[in-house]
């Protein structure tokens, strides 16, 4: 149910000539819960004509580490951000990057009677387009808090887990950050104590402009624009209860919002099993 993928430098791997592909029928592998991958650079493996993957049962891979995730901050990120949360060791979050519009990093999307609804910060706009992140001030000039209080409890309140959960989201809709990045920190923190997530969550002092071989930069993969979003093989999204589902049919990819009200404890393995 989880992929761990590991890559190495060429001359680690420069005496294999051939890679195994391995299947065995699904009453051999019930046991297993976790796949481990080899991926190569193109150039290494012009070679080669077969792919290894082996399955271990989960005691016998503890000591794998999983690729960090760069990712972008996020406003009660989508369910697809929080998998990567729940399935990585470490997660840098980018905060020098010059603020896009548009995206997760000032909004969410959450199921009201009427079907997928969008919940937006505003933020103040600067002398220049090209603000970093970090320095991008919410703006309070609206009374936006309550407006999302509102919606939430509206499209959430007769939801299995909304009574359990709102007392600890309610207090990160009424606390007045300056800038975003640190509202979202708040948010992004909460929900992976509340879910049961074990992470560390990091942020850059700088851009990272060149990528790491060992860092998977998701930071403007996950996106709100289906035509923007870049394909990601590893989130599935099977279907869960939604408070709308029998009217408007299951909706996926919501706000993490929607997920915990939904699923409370089960929100962690939904997770852990994309």
């Amino acid at each position: 149910s989880h992929f761990l993928i590991l890559t190495f430098p060429h001359s680690h791997i420069s005496s294999f000539s051939h890679f195994l592909i391995l299947t065995f029928p699904h009453s051999h592998i019930s046991s297993f819960s976790h796949f481990l991958i080899f991926t190569f650079p193109h150039s290494h493996i012009s070679s080669f004509s077969h792919f290894l993957i082996l399955t271990f049962p989960h005691s016998h891979i503890s000591s794998f580490i999983i690729m960090p995730f760069l990712l972008s901050t996020s406003y009660f990120a989508p369910i697809q951000y929080f998998a990567k949360l729940a399935t990585a060791d470490v997660v840098i979050l980018e905060a020098y990057e010059h603020y896009p519009k548009q995206t997760y990093r000032n909004r969410c999307v959450i199921y009201g009677a009427n079907g997928a609804q969008t919940l937006t910060v505003p933020v103040v706009r600067g002398d220049t387009l090209k603000i970093y992140t970090k320095d991008v001030r919410v703006d309070y000039s609206m009374n936006w808090q309550n407006n999302h209080l509102r919606a939430i409890e509206s499209a959430y309140r007769c939801s299995p887990f909304y009574e359990y959960y709102i007392d600890d989201i309610e207090p990160l809709l009424k606390k007045k950050h300056t800038f975003l990045i640190d509202l979202n920190s708040e948010i992004t923190s909460t929900f992976v104590q509340l879910i049961g997530v074990t992470i560390n969550l990091q942020i850059t002092n700088e851009y990272i402009k060149q990528i790491s071989p060992d860092i998977i930069d998701l930071r403007n993969a996950i996106h709100p624009k289906p035509q923007t979003a870049a394909p990601d093989k590893m989130f599935v999204a099977p279907t869960y209860r939604q408070v709308f589902q029998p009217k408007l049919g299951f909706i996926k990819n919501l706000s993490i919002i929607d997920l915990l009200f939904n699923e409370g404890p089960e929100t962690f393995k939904y997770l852990h099993d994309q």
